[in-house]
This record gives C-alpha cells, structure tokens and sequence, in this order.
C-alpha cells in the first residue's frame, strides 16, 4: 500500500517530472502530514479493503491533490460477473469468498472492508474528483463469454431500474453517468479495477451535477 509519483498502467507525470518527486509514508487511518494541495499526482495501489475509514482515506487524498492533479487508484473488483453468480449461490464477493475468521480482529482481518465501485465513485465525487479513466487488470475467459451473453439483459434491466425509474431529473443523469461504468469492460471482466481520477474542485460535498 502508499503513495507514489505515478502508475505503471496509467501515466500520471512524465518520466523527466516523476524523477524529482519523493516518496512518502503515511498512515491511512489519520491525516497525512501533507499541506493542503501540494501533490500534482498520487498512487494509491490496493489496500483499501482494509481500511477501516475509507472516507477518511479519500478526504484526504482530496485534500491534498492539487486541483488538476491526478489520483490512479486499484482495487479488488467485487462487481465482476463471476463475483455476482458467487453472491446469487453463496452470499460471498470476490475478494471475500468465505467467512472472515473470527481469530483475527477487525484491523488485521484480510478483505473485509471491500469498496463497491459505485460507492467509490460516491467518495471521489464529493471530495473533490471525477473519475477520468476506468480500466481493468486481468480477467478470465468465463467472465467474456457471460458479458456476450448477458450484457445486453444486464443494459435493459438497468436502464428501467436504475435510471428511468429516477424523478430527480438531475440525479437521472448521475444515475446514467454510473451505469455507464457498471457496464464497462473494467467492472465486468477485472479482478481489479484502475481508476484515474482528476481533482476539479477544492473543498467537500460538492453539489451534484
């Protein structure tokens, strides 16, 4: 888990930029001992299913990227199409495939605090970013093949339930703007999902669009 100047997946700064940048470490649960927008980019890869305060870790990524400044992000991807046919049989995610055990405390207990990309979204949103970029990491075949079959069944359904069934005209096309990530290659087929988020407003609880 940390910070770094850039992603080998996504390019964050250029090679002649990530050079003179410096690598610290922080503890995620607190504040960082970062200035108020002082970071052009920053790398979070993985851990943030064991993060017990995940707001508090994106507040705080938020609050220390200046604006313009880029966020790329990995996570497990519990939204996948093998992890739901997992849910629909066992009431167990990717990620979290069986019971946590009740040895290990809640700090030190592995994948219990997965993060649904929607509600990632939610987090990046009001504190300050906006998802530029979605891509996937590895995936297998069985996922491409119930994508082919299922995709369009999955567009249908969603579009009457998630979208058209809104009144808030407003929240209808934020309601569009997720969907069109809850269908994207990356949250289907991934594993794990990379997200490139830019930082467009200083501040909290930013109004929706």
């Amino acid at each position: 888990m940390g910070f770094s100047s850039c992603h080998d997946r996504i390019p964050l700064a250029s090679a002649d930029e990530c050079r003179h940048l410096k690598c610290r470490q922080h503890e995620f649960e607190s504040s960082f001992a970062v200035s108020h927008w002082q970071l052009r980019c920053c790398q979070y890869r993985g851990g943030d299913e064991h993060i017990e305060n995940q707001p508090q870790l994106i507040r705080e990524i938020g609050r220390i990227l200046k604006p313009g400044g880029n966020l790329a992000l990995s996570a497990p991807n519990v939204l996948n199409l093998i992890s739901r046919i997992r849910f629909l049989f066992s009431g167990f995610l990717r990620g979290r495939i069986r019971p946590v055990r009740y040895s290990k405390m809640p700090v030190l207990a592995p994948n219990i605090y997965l993060l649904h990309f929607y509600e990632l979204y939610y987090l990046l949103f009001h504190y300050g970013l906006t998802v530029s970029e979605l891509r996937r990491a590895r995936g297998k075949f069985a996922s491409r093949f119930l994508m082919y079959l299922l995709w369009p069944l999955m567009r249908i359904f969603s579009l009457l339930s998630v979208v058209y069934a809104g009144k808030d005209p407003v929240q209808r096309g934020d309601n569009g703007q997720i969907l069109s990530y809850m269908l994207h290659p990356a949250i289907l087929l991934s594993n794990n999902f990379v997200v490139k988020a830019r930082k467009i407003i200083n501040g909290e609880n930013r109004p929706g669009s």
